[in-house]
């Protein structure tokens, strides 16, 4: 290794670290509606200051070594300083001119109420992309040490993170979706997310494995050519094989299902139905495929297990209650009714794990209905395991504040007061509430039939709705953020 190669490696670290640096403090000239972007700016600077001073002490060694470790050392953090650049993007996103600032208040405190008593020391950051999809990026302050750890003395990675973060959890979401409120309560199944991979560590040791196992055993003829001729596995490899797709389409499926349950508690109604408009932009059944590496599960499954969560029945009575006070409220609990039958209908449509493609083998069909048999069987640890874990108020016992808030809609009011015990003293609703009402009262005056006859009026009406919902999120975090300190100053 030459010493101009080395030399050139050193150049390369500390002029990309200087160019990261650079790029986030010119980001940082923008304006911001939360904190947390500039906790992950501070920890990406000072590992950016950290590589460039290790390359530059290399170079700078009276007895410098020019050997293949150097090269590899150097190469190395080049190579993170490139990985860390991209998560530019993530803060950049997350400035008010791509993110709504209105939503990322509300979305925060949500999260600090879902994760104060698992996750107290983690932030959350939003930010926009480009590919149409919902994502959660968790352990990112775990990937930066990982990253560094060999690469940095000890002291110096732990003066880096103290008092910092324990983790930045970063959520995506489509940025051409973002003014468009009635897809964001789908960043209640992100939020979830960091929940699914508990409950699926923690079950490891449940014996479940065998259980599959067995399963297999029991079908193994189906499952197995055993007068196939084998030139490349046995029949035992090719049975450890089909057990760990099974187990594969197992996790991946309970781990969608456990944050799709997470969204019910927190949104109730709202999360279902932003799951069927989300959804049938894709697909309703597209069943897992093993051995491809496509293991989520269907739509039209998960939608019935939201539902089986949401118990829309316990909410019957309350609404027919409702429904006797006036036209508005009488029109809305129709159409919520009608939405949600409609759905029940048909998420009822499939059998769990089945397969209706004439086409689809018996290995298939067997491996699918393991799986999902194994499913069901941890449903209820799940349904325990939530209970302890989320802690939100049921929305059951909201219904009348999110009727009235859908009353102050159709006055062409935002949804930021509940005014049932006095108008001189409302109570404040929080993003659950807020984010109902403008589903329930879309679902009632907003239907796509409308949109079929008049698109341009539709179209208005929508943006209106729209935006009475975001300054709802605004007003609401505002009274909030105001009787805090009220509180705080006695």
């Amino acid at each position: 290794m030459s010493k101009e190669n080395v030399e050139k490696l050193i150049s390369l670290v500390v002029h990309k670290a200087s160019l990261i640096i650079e790029q986030l403090e010119e980001i940082f000239l923008k304006k911001f509606p939360s904190d947390n972007p500039k906790k992950l700016k501070e920890i990406i600077i000072d590992i950016c200051n950290a590589f460039k001073d290790e390359a530059l002490k290399k170079g700078r060694d009276p007895s410098p070594s020019y050997d293949i470790n150097t090269e590899n050392d150097l190469k190395l953090i080049v190579s993170q300083l490139l990985s860390i650049a991209h998560d530019i993007n993530y803060i950049e996103g997350a400035s008010v001119e791509k993110t709504p600032w209105n939503l990322v208040q509300p979305f925060e405190n949500l999260s600090k109420e879902l994760y104060k008593k698992t996750y107290p020391n983690v932030p959350i950051i939003l930010s926009p992309e480009l590919d149409y999809n919902f994502h959660i990026i968790p352990d990112k302050i775990s990937e930066y040490k990982t990253s560094i750890e060999t690469r940095i003395s000890s002291q110096k990675v732990d003066e880096i993170f103290a008092g910092k973060p324990d983790d930045i959890f970063i959520i995506t979401f489509p940025g051409f979706e973002k003014s468009n409120i009635f897809l964001q309560s789908i960043l209640g199944h992100e939020l979830g997310h960091p929940f699914s991979d508990i409950f699926l560590e923690q079950e490891k040791e449940s014996g479940y494995l065998s259980e599959i196992s067995d399963a297999v055993e029991s079908v193994q003829d189906e499952l197995i050519d055993k007068q196939a001729k084998r030139t490349v596995i046995s029949i035992e490899q090719e049975k450890t094989l089909i057990i760990r797709e099974i187990n594969m389409i197992r996790y991946i499926g309970l781990r969608e299902i456990i944050a799709d349950l997470i969204s019910v508690r927190i949104f109730g109604p709202a999360a279902i139905l932003t799951a069927y408009e989300y959804a049938i932009l894709l697909s309703l059944d597209n069943l897992p495929e093993p051995f491809t590496g496509k293991y989520y599960p269907p739509f039209r499954y998960r939608i019935r297990k939201m539902l089986e969560e949401l118990a829309w029945s316990e909410y019957k009575d309350k609404l027919n209650d409702l429904s006797k006070k006036n036209e508005t409220y009488e029109k809305i609990v129709d159409s919520i009714f009608n939405a949600l039958a409609n759905l029940q209908e048909i998420a009822s449509n499939t059998k769990d794990g089945d397969s209706n493609k004439d086409g689809d083998s018996n290995k298939k069909k067997h491996i699918l209905r393991i799986a999902y048999e194994s499913i069901e069987k941890a449903l209820p640890k799940v349904a325990t395991f939530l209970d302890d874990q989320i802690k939100f108020p049921d929305l059951k016992e909201s219904i009348g504040d999110i009727f009235h808030l859908c009353e102050r809609i159709s006055y062409d009011l935002p949804p930021n007061a509940i005014e049932l015990d006095s108008p001189f003293e409302p109570n404040v609703p929080g993003i659950r509430e807020i984010i109902n009402a403008g589903w329930f009262y879309k679902t009632a005056y907003l239907p796509e039939d409308l949109l079929i006859k008049d698109h341009e009026k539709y179209l208005e009406d929508f943006k209106r709705l729209n935006r009475l919902i975001f300054k709802a999120l605004e007003l609401s975090d505002f009274s909030k953020h105001y009787e805090n300190e009220m509180k705080a100053e006695g």
